[in-house]
């Protein structure tokens, strides 16, 4: 992270803006999603890491939401070599003990790892199994 949306667009990821939508220098707007053929989701902010406007088109995404409830044919790798289905007691052994740690009803569980405010990863489980990922930078 930062990805340039140009490389996730190599990936079959698209925006689909029919209007022109321009960014100015250090602006994001977040809550945008890319969709491919398939109709597998990803969703984060964009923005605009350039002194100059820019068309969103030209952004890059500084956060990222995904899930396996939208993206269940798609194969995602997250660092450390976390994948969906990750357990809680692997994603602790790679990434060690989270800052937060929320465990619901209905074996819900939220690990959050954060180096500061504007900075942190937060993966969602679902019976003890890696079911969502938001990472921001």
């Amino acid at each position: 992270m930062p990805i340039e949306l140009k490389d996730l667009n190599k990936l079959g990821f698209e925006l689909k803006y029919s209007d022109p939508y321009v960014l100015n220098p250090k602006d994001s707007v977040a809550g945008t999603h890319l969709t491919n053929k398939k109709g597998n989701t990803i969703s984060g902010t964009y923005s605009n890491l350039t002194d100059k406007t820019i068309d969103i088109k030209e952004s890059s995404m500084t956060s990222i939401n995904i899930t396996d409830t939208t993206n269940k044919d798609l194969t995602v790798f997250f660092p450390g070599g976390l994948t969906w289905g990750t357990t809680i007691e692997k994603v602790k052994e790679m990434y060690g003990e989270p800052k937060d740690e929320y465990t619901g009803d209905s074996g819900f569980a939220i690990l959050t790892y954060q180096e500061d405010t504007d900075h942190y990863a937060k993966l969602t489980f679902s019976n003890g199994k890696l079911k969502g990922y938001e990472l921001y930078i």
